[in-house]
């Protein structure tokens, strides 16, 4: 991440088929998220980004909302940039194993993701 990006995650994590990894953090002002998803190997995965209410109800298979410039699904690479208000947030990534049924033999059920997640000042 470029210097002026203070980190919040860096990681290269394996998701088993149907589990998720999260990042939980506090934005205390106003500022900018980055986020950059890569997929080293396995099936593709979901992101989704929301605020910490959010993220409970996921946990708790209730309806959520999340934020669509920072939620993709079935995807190998993601990066985007949004402002955010100050607030508690998670950005989770799930992996479902949709990718089929080849992609599964020749490449396993086990998702190895790279997640980076950074906050940018504004002021």
């Amino acid at each position: 991440m470029p210097p002026q990006i203070e980190p919040v995650a860096e990681k290269i994590v394996e998701i088993g088929k149907g589990e998720l990894q999260s990042v939980e953090f506090t934005a205390r002002e106003r500022c900018i998220l980055h986020l950059f998803i890569t997929l080293r190997d396995g099936p593709k995965v979901d992101l989704y980004t929301t605020d910490e209410r959010g993220f409970s109800n996921y946990l708790d298979g209730m309806r959520f909302k999340t934020y669509d410039k920072l939620s993709q699904e079935n995807l190998k690479q993601f990066e985007s940039s949004i402002e955010i208000q100050p607030g508690s947030y998670a950005a989770f990534v799930e992996n479902n194993g949709r990718s089929g049924l080849l992609a599964s033999i020749t490449k396993g059920s086990t998702a190895t993701v790279d997640i980076q997640v950074g906050l940018e000042s504004i002021y």
